[in-house]
């Protein structure tokens, strides 16, 4: 069994279901991967950024995947904290990707010096399988003037009680929040459905900020829209019905980050 097959018969088994496979939105979307790398202060950070820099961004760009992120964690839970973002056009994209990168020489040749290192880097790797939402089937890199500091970037996490709720929060942000967001100045980076990974059934998105102030003043913002005002006001959207557990992470992108 390939690993597209491994991983739709994954998707057959899970929570998810029927509900992802019978999407009755056929067009292409992408496809996230979500990696977070659980650190410790006393481990050898270095070795672990010059791997990423070094090999797998060098290696992701040269078989096509992307765009992608790196990211330090500012403010949240279990730091340190370090997030890679890789993105891919589709399933089949993906799975072609590691494909290539399973038979080039020179990344399996770093992957095993990196392996072979004496001091840990890392604590363990968490991983998530997102697909992108049908209102944002690409991911969207927010443009950086010359000379201006990076963006700061808030990752969300929403955890629901079961399928239908987390589908129903989906297609919330797929008629209407995503929207309002844009207006209120909440930048997407992407939104996608957790098809495999930990607190499923979950869906994460990223935006994007200027600044901290600026992130602060588009919520204000969002929280005073009369349109999400509105909606939430619908006894079926409410928060207490379709979602169990939020968690959020601000991020800073590290110096070799191409989103930034």
């Amino acid at each position: 069994m390939n690993r597209r097959s491994f991983i739709l018969a994954s998707m057959a088994a899970s929570p998810l279901g029927s509900l992802a496979l019978a999407s009755p939105d056929q067009k292409s979307r992408a496809w996230f991967e979500l990696r977070f790398y659980h650190l410790r202060n006393d481990l050898e950070r270095a070795r672990l950024d010059a791997f990423l820099k070094q090999a797998y961004l060098s290696m992701s760009q040269r078989i096509g995947s992307g765009p992608l992120g790196f990211f330090d964690l500012s403010v949240g839970p279990e730091q340190p904290l370090l997030i890679v973002l890789t993105s891919y056009p589709s399933l089949a994209a993906m799975e072609s990707a590691l494909d290539k990168m399973g038979k080039d020489d020179s990344w399996n040749k770093a992957l095993d010096e990196f392996d072979r290192g004496k001091g840990m880097s890392y604590v363990r790797i968490e991983s998530r399988l997102l697909r992108a939402f049908a209102s944002l089937p690409a991911l969207e890199i927010p443009a950086l003037e010359p000379a201006r500091p990076s963006h700061v970037f808030e990752l969300r996490i929403y955890e629901s009680r079961n399928m239908r709720a987390s589908e129903t929060k989906i297609k919330m942000f797929d008629d209407d929040e995503v929207t309002i967001f844009r207006r209120c100045g909440l930048l997407p980076v992407f939104f996608g459905q957790t098809v495999i990974g930990p607190g499923m059934p979950s869906l994460t998105y990223m935006l994007a900020y200027e600044s901290i102030e600026a992130r602060e003043e588009a919520w204000r913002k969002f929280s005073s829209d009369p349109d999400w005002i509105k909606l939430r006001a619908k006894p079926e959207l409410a928060d207490r019905e379709i979602v169990s557990n939020i968690h959020s992470y601000l991020l800073r992108p590290t110096n070799y980050s191409p989103i930034r």
